[in-house]
């Protein structure tokens, strides 16, 4: 993920969430220590001003969805209803409430920064391995990536439709 000045990274297969302020030419690391996790997935960012306070998905099998403060690492798993739930493939960040997530059950939603979470739509939904925030002007429409193809929501998940031809 990019902002003018600051890049982001997870390393595949590892624990390390990196952040580079010089555009690359160093990186740190984010205390990825304290995320217990055997594997990281997924990394997003709210838009600015909040860019810097990134959300991480891990997994298979120590899986969670975690929230950097800025000053430490939170974990935001204990609204999600099963451990498949907590198998995140995907994220997505609309501002610093409003976060999506696509797991190997569905996809789901926080209005309030991880306290909670809804799953959208039905159990078509399963192994969701991507999710695309609202696009600008239509906040009632999103995108999922599935294995059996991508699904389209036009009521903010209440409802999908797949598409699958071609894919």
């Amino acid at each position: 993920t990019v902002y003018p000045a600051t890049l982001w990274a997870v390393r595949y297969g590892s624990t390390d969430v990196m952040e580079s302020s010089d555009r690359g030419v160093s990186w740190k690391t984010l205390g990825a220590a304290n995320l217990a996790s055997d594997e990281l997935r997924a990394i997003a960012l709210p838009p600015p001003p909040n860019s810097w306070k990134p959300w991480v998905g891990c997994g298979p099998f120590d899986p969670g969805i975690f929230h950097h403060d800025g000053t430490s690492w939170s974990d935001k798993s204990a609204g999600l209803p099963s451990i498949d739930a907590k198998r995140i493939e995907g994220i997505a960040v609309v501002d610093a409430d409003t976060v999506y997530l696509a797991t190997w059950e569905g996809v789901f939603k926080t209005v309030d920064r991880g306290a909670s979470w809804t799953p959208l739509g039905a159990s078509s939904l399963s192994y969701a391995y991507d999710v695309l925030p609202p696009p600008a002007g239509r906040p009632s429409e999103l995108w999922a990536g599935t294995y059996k193809g991508a699904a389209l929501s036009r009521d903010q998940g209440a409802n999908w439709e797949a598409f699958a031809a071609g894919i």
